[in-house]
């Protein structure tokens, strides 16, 4: 009797794993991704014991092995407001173009009263181009800008990735609740692309032709001369 209670245990946590995905859209409504993420945590944990009873008692139990979620955490907007650095709040986080990132070592500039602390708890990515700080400009929604003027979101991008640890995706305009990029993403990603082959090709045309200045005299009149390259 025992036996088929931990069986059917364990079948119960296979559904919930098995589903995590498609339940978060509707447990989603009634309470955080955060928290349903803690619960099916603790659903893996007592699968893992019912298997090594179970091998204890002698039955070979196998199970799938489970997504790493802490890897590819999800943010609901409202999970994300939570870290805004105020007092009593979660931590620090901020996102651009829907990657979110722990910016606490930078407390001086996203913290309270930082220069930068209108970014914290929310994606405001459209705001790094613009350097409108309204309500209005901390938005996330970037593609109405030309590839021109996306290409100051790439060295933000890059930088974040670089200096500030990595922590999730936000749900949302950039990636579905699936963790997967929109056909919104796609489409910022295509002219994030533009822009960077065009500085490319700025770049390639630079070190194509020298340096060139000129100068005017009245008695010699103009002159013009080039640099070398090398």
């Amino acid at each position: 009797m025992f036996l088929k209670f931990l069986i059917l245990t364990a079948i119960s946590a296979t559904l919930i794993i098995y589903f995590q995905k498609p339940l978060f859209i509707e447990i989603n409504k009634y309470i955080s991704i955060e928290s349903f993420q803690t619960v099916v945590d603790n659903v893996r944990s007592t699968f893992i014991w019912i298997g090594t009873l179970g091998g204890h008692l002698g039955h070979t139990i196998t199970f799938r092995k489970p997504s790493k979620l802490k890897h590819s955490r999800l943010f609901s907007v409202n999970d994300l407001s939570k870290y805004n650095g105020i007092e009593g709040s979660k931590g620090l986080y901020l996102s651009i173009l829907g990657k979110v990132y722990d910016v606490k070592k930078g407390k001086q500039h996203y913290g309270p009263g930082g220069s930068y602390h209108s970014f914290a708890g929310k994606d405001a990515s459209r705001a790094f181009i613009t350097g409108d700080f309204n309500e209005t400009g901390l938005s996330d929604d970037v593609l109405d800008l030309t590839p021109q003027e996306l290409k100051s979101i790439i060295h933000w991008t890059e930088f974040y990735a670089r200096d500030y640890k990595y922590r999730g995706k936000l749900i949302g305009r950039y990636y579905d609740a699936y963790g997967n990029p929109t056909s919104y993403h796609n489409q910022v990603m295509n002219k994030i692309k533009t822009a960077r082959n065009k500085m490319v090709d700025e770049e390639s045309e630079k070190l194509s032709y020298p340096p060139c200045n000129s100068e005017w005299s009245q008695d010699s009149g103009t002159r013009v001369w080039c640099s070398s390259l090398r």
